[in-house]
């Protein structure tokens, strides 16, 4: 009911749900949904969010770092994991990447990438965003 009604502050109910145990679930699909209103939270409503998110996350780094500069994101997970703390690989394993396989066509490619393949001619337009891996000659191998 409490996410009903403030659903036009986002940023609220990543407090809230920060606040209780176990809400990670939750907060996957808060963002998820989010992501699929029409229309969605503007540009400064996901800022704020970022930043709720963002708050709590680092300091569950700093709680467990200590003196540390760095802590392995193994040890991080196994030490939230009854948290409601989202990582960023939460963010993009949850949220990011299934909200961008919904916006493929049955193509396997967007509607956006299908327009700009029928204006250059291009077969695959997606292969001008991809990151080349090093060949072997370039490894030293």
């Amino acid at each position: 009911d409490f996410l009903t009604r403030t659903s036009n502050d986002l940023a609220a109910v990543m407090r809230f749900l920060l606040r209780r145990s176990n809400c990670r679930p939750l907060i996957v699909d808060t963002l998820e949904r989010a992501l699929n209103e029409n229309p969605r939270p503007s540009v400064q409503a996901w800022s704020q969010v970022f930043i709720v998110l963002n708050q709590a996350y680092r300091q569950a780094i700093e709680e467990l770092s200590g003196r540390r500069n760095s802590v392995p994101l193994s040890e991080l997970e196994e030490q939230i994991s009854h948290r409601s703390i989202v990582s960023e690989n939460h963010m993009v394993s949850k949220v990011f990447y299934p909200y961008f396989l919904s916006t493929l066509t049955d193509e396997g490619r967007s509607k956006h990438e299908a327009a700009i393949a029928v204006e250059s001619g291009s077969r695959a337009p997606w292969d001008l965003c991809r990151i080349p891996m090093p060949t072997s000659s370039t490894t030293g191998t």
